[in-house]
């Protein structure tokens, strides 16, 4: 059975749908960024979890999960993996010993650092045949996306790479915060 979905979406073609475009262009993008990851030995999933600690410093799994945006389980079973690479460490919290905390180890921060630079590198090779369209673009989907882009900031807790300073406070966790409309 053929379903005639130009009656009943109005849509002539799936390149009318933008949906479907941006689809595409995550996909196009994804797929320049994960061979490049493959090659220095991560997969995005992994990329992104580096990530976040790497923006947020040591962090509660569960902050992280709500960082990066994916679940709890998967949070911990990518950490895990990242363990076994020595990328990161996870830990106790220092207030409440049921919280674990992750970190970035050292070699972990040097593995981020390669992969910020393909994640450079693979966002030019996309948007830099229109720079203006590609501001258009962001600026219009931060509208779109609203308050679903922003999120609470998550706990920090000093780790191996973060500093305190003389009255022992962590330096701020640069997150956007929810904006109160």
């Amino acid at each position: 059975m053929v379903v005639d979905i130009p009656k009943i979406s109005g849509f002539s073609a799936p390149e009318e749908i933008l949906g479907y475009l941006i689809r595409v262009a995550s996909f196009m993008w994804r797929r320049r960024l994960n061979s490049e990851l493959e090659k220095i030995g991560l997969n995005e999933i992994q990329f992104v979890v580096l990530m976040g600690i790497g923006w947020t410093g040591s962090i509660a799994i569960g902050d992280l999960s709500a960082f990066c945006r994916i679940t709890k389980p998967l949070t911990s079973q990518v950490l895990a993996s990242l363990e076994r690479k020595k990328l990161v460490h996870t830990s106790a919290g220092d207030d409440d010993r049921r919280v674990k905390l992750a970190a970035l180890t050292p070699a972990g921060e040097s593995k981020l650092l390669a992969a910020v630079h393909i994640l450079k590198k693979a966002d030019d090779a996309i948007w830099s045949r229109e720079p203006a369209l590609a501001a258009r673009l962001k600026r219009d989907l931060k509208k779109v996306i609203g308050d679903e882009l922003f999120y609470d900031t998550p706990r920090r807790q000093p780790g191996p790479s973060r500093r305190q300073d003389g009255e022992g406070r962590v330096s701020e966790c640069r997150l956007p915060r929810r904006s109160r409309r």
